[in-house]
């Protein structure tokens, strides 16, 4: 078995650097094949173009060294002249979009690359693309199947013994060490700064990651405390009314009588005390039952 290697040559100075094996009923010399493009196809069907062998080699190791060695020489990244897609392996659009680099871990050119965005961008807002939704499903499926290897016992076992190892997230390893959490609610940010930062104007310790929660509930507390005060404004009015009631039949009576007339059956004290509380008018009285006078 044969391997070669080859250049197509265009007739405006274009060219392709490819390897072969050769098939047995063929040659490198009588072989049909001219390489397999995959974003340049419409160049080998519009461009006249010649084919030559450049050497043959045993194996396929030694022919993708060759090319290799070859592109490289040849700048073939920075060359607008090559057509190249990667060097030295197999290579597609699917293999590319996982982010996979050539076999022989060289990278894809560029100008590929971006070519591939832009043809898998079209495809994806192509709303008639009949592969969009089987994809979708390989994705989601794929990505159930991993949080549930993820979650076994063993996974998890694994991965807090790793952890204890590495330290991870312990200490200066901690993303978040030497620092702390910062809010503006003008600005509806929330940041980090350095230990021993000054905390600039505006800006108040401590984080909100969703400030429209965060008003909300400052908009129901405030309400709760506007119903708080209503209740107790309306409460103390209440009693303000009830003493001032009794206040009067307590200037015209003793402890006692008061007690059987409203059922008051606290102490005189409690009583004054309530009084001197919610009654405007108010003035104590002497042992005696007697309004003290008031000094002037």
């Amino acid at each position: 078995m044969l391997f070669y290697l080859y250049v197509i040559h265009f007739i405006d100075f274009f060219y392709y650097v490819g390897k072969r094996k050769c098939l047995n009923e063929y040659n490198p010399w009588n072989d049909p094949y001219i390489g397999s493009p995959k974003t340049h196809k419409n160049k080998w069907e519009i461009t006249k173009f010649t084919k030559v062998v450049i050497e043959c080699f045993d194996s396929d190791e030694k022919v993708s060294k060759a090319e290799t060695d070859l592109l490289i020489e040849l700048d073939w990244e920075n060359d607008p002249y090559c057509l190249n897609e990667c060097c030295g392996g197999k290579f597609s659009y699917d293999a590319n979009r996982r982010g996979a680099l050539t076999k022989n871990k060289l990278p894809v050119k560029q100008s590929t690359k971006d070519k591939i965005s832009k043809r898998n961008k079209e495809l994806w807002s192509n709303p008639n693309w009949d592969k969009k939704e089987k994809i979708l499903n390989v994705l989601k499926e794929n990505q159930s199947k991993a949080v549930e290897a993820s979650n076994t016992p063993e996974v998890m076992r694994k991965k807090i013994k790793t952890f204890k190892e590495r330290k991870h997230q312990q200490g200066e390893k901690n993303s978040q060490y030497g620092t702390f959490l910062i809010h503006n609610l003008e600005l509806r940010q929330t940041k980090r700064i350095k230990n021993g930062e000054k905390i600039p104007e505006g800006w108040k310790e401590g984080a909100i990651y969703d400030f429209d929660s965060y008003f909300e509930r400052q908009k129901r507390k405030e309400e709760r405390k506007i119903k708080t005060r209503e209740k107790r404004n309306n409460l103390r009015q209440e009693k303000i009314k009830l003493y001032t009631e009794w206040y009067k039949i307590y200037q015209r009576s003793s402890f006692v009588e008061f007690c059987n007339i409203t059922g008051y059956s606290k102490s005189q004290q409690n009583l004054c005390a309530k009084f001197k509380e919610f009654v405007k008018e108010y003035s104590p009285k002497c042992n005696s039952g007697k309004i003290k006078p008031q000094k002037p």
